[in-house]
């Protein structure tokens, strides 16, 4: 009977299979990298947006406090002319009264 001996071709079947396990794990690795850079451009862009977004609000919001600001003043200012019309015409409607 003839003898063969496989034992090459086997160990040769298991470097082939562990480079190609290999190969698919490091396809595997890129592309989760390829799916983590987009994932993260993504966010950032949508970040980006978001922060421009509250630049535009917070200016609208200063704008709004500069314009509200004169607010309390000019109330103020209503107040103090009430007061003083209303003490003119105390004093007015005093000196108009009888002669006694």
């Amino acid at each position: 009977m003839i003898r063969i001996n496989l034992l090459p071709v086997k160990a040769a079947q298991r470097r082939a299979s562990g480079l190609r396990q290999i190969l698919i794990a490091g396809v595997a690795m890129m592309v989760a990298l390829a799916g983590l850079v987009l994932f993260h451009t993504v966010q950032t862009t949508k970040l980006n947006v978001l922060k421009a977004k509250a630049a535009t609000v917070d200016d609208q919001i200063k704008k709004l406090k500069n314009e509200v600001g004169d607010y309390d003043q000019v109330l103020a200012d209503r107040d103090a002319l009430k007061r003083q019309k209303e003490a003119i015409k105390k004093l007015e409607e005093a000196r108009t009264g009888p002669a006694f």
